[in-house]
């Protein structure tokens, strides 16, 4: 949340209409309140692989619905695996950040989908 304010922010800014969501996770909730950034939470992080499976497969069906039903010009998404399915799926243009060179599985399942993808350089680096 914190990497995404300045974004959010200069979005706002130029007259952008900005939806930025979430996973209920631990303290969440309180970062978003705390920095001002009005968060759609859908689902919740799951503790285990079954759970975090059987989470992600609702929330892309929740954000299916969701997005479904509007425009949207563009995900900018942390290499979230649910919200870049969902938005390649309905033909929303994706730009995915990683910096985390570790979640190579994520990487793998991502970046092929995203329109354009950011990486840090210190992750280069790695």
């Amino acid at each position: 949340m914190l990497f995404f304010k300045p974004f959010y922010d200069e979005l706002v800014r130029r007259g952008h209409k900005v939806y930025v969501l979430g996973r209920r996770f631990p303290n969440c909730e309180a970062v978003a309140n705390h920095i001002e950034l009005p968060v759609v939470f859908f689902g919740e992080y799951g503790c285990n692989l079954p759970q975090k499976l059987y989470y992600g497969l609702e929330r892309q069906r929740a954000l299916c619905k969701w997005m479904g039903t509007e425009k949207f010009d563009g995900l900018l998404s942390f290499s979230n695996p649910d919200s870049i399915r969902v938005a390649y799926g309905l033909g929303i243009p994706i730009f995915n950040f990683n910096d985390l060179p570790e979640a190579e599985k994520i990487i793998n399942l991502t970046v092929p989908l995203a329109t354009t993808t950011f990486v840090s350089l210190q992750s280069m680096k790695d």
